[in-house]
């Protein structure tokens, strides 16, 4: 087995053991962090309990709008491109718009793809602080 047929089936002997002790002691939230492109994996992980799924890099392709009209009961964290942090306020909007509506649809969590870059200037990255205080109310 190579590639994904050899994460796949470690995955699963993990979740075989990891979900059904997760409901025995009434763990909501199983979740899996994976980098990359996850259109192959999702669906396969939630078919052997996971619910949850973290960080959708934008950068990979994974588009978190998209898995939620697939994947309505998948918890979703992450999926705004970290990238656009040190561009400018209107890719940080784009960004964080696309934040505002899946947190409108629930099962959602917010935050950036992965860990910030270090490129990513100060103000920046405290303006999109701000906004997403404002968007969860805090």
């Amino acid at each position: 087995m190579t590639g994904l047929t050899t994460v796949t089936a470690q995955l699963m002997m993990a979740q075989q053991v990891l979900s059904p002790t997760a409901r025995a002691h009434h763990v909501p939230i199983v979740s899996v962090d994976s980098d990359g492109l996850v259109d192959e994996l999702v669906l396969t992980v939630m078919k052997h309990g996971v619910n949850a799924f973290l960080p959708f890099e934008s950068q990979a392709g994974n588009d978190i709008v998209h898995y939620r009209r697939l994947y309505p009961r998948l918890g979703i964290l992450g999926g705004p491109d970290k990238s656009a942090l040190a561009k400018g306020r209107r890719e940080i909007h784009a960004e964080l718009n696309k934040a505002e509506r899946m947190l409108a649809e629930g099962g959602y969590v917010v935050g950036f793809d992965h860990l910030i870059p270090p490129d990513v200037p100060w103000a920046n990255f405290a303006y999109a602080v701000e906004h997403l205080r404002k968007m969860v109310r805090i």
